[in-house]
C-alpha cells in the first residue's frame, strides 16, 4: 500500500529533528530548504521537492543521505551520519 505524504512524513521526522533541524528547521534554512513540515518536503529548496512518499530511491532525501551526488551530500560530515536504509524504511514501510 502506498503511503500518504503524512504517513512518510511522520515516519521520517524523527530522523529528521535528531539530523536535520539545525540547519533545515525553524529558525534556519540554508539552501531555502525546510525539513521540519510536509509543506517544507513538498516544496523542497533550492533543488526542488526531497520527499517522494512510498519511492525512498526516488527521493532526494535519500540521495543526499546517501552521498551519491556531492552536491547534495547530507548531514554534513562534522555531523552524525544517517543511515540510508533507516531512512528508505521509513519512506517506503518496506
Amino acid at each position: 500500500t502506498e503511503k500518504s505524504p503524512s504517513d512518510a512524513f511522520a515516519a521520517v521526522k524523527p530522523l529528521l529533528e535528531k539530523h536535520c533541524f539545525s540547519c533545515h528547521g525553524p529558525e534556519k534554512q540554508e539552501g531555502n530548504l525546510r525539513l521540519d513540515t510536509l509543506q517544507g518536503l513538498s516544496v523542497g529548496g533550492k533543488t526542488g521537492a526531497v520527499l517522494v512518499p512510498g519511492k525512498a530511491d526516488e527521493s532526494l532525501l535519500i540521495t543526499a543521505i546517501r552521498r551519491t551526488d556531492p552536491t547534495l551530500e547530507m548531514p554534513r560530515l562534522d555531523r552524525v551520519p544517517v543511515h540510508p536504509a533507516t531512512t528508505k524504511f521509513a519512506i517506503d514501510g518496506v
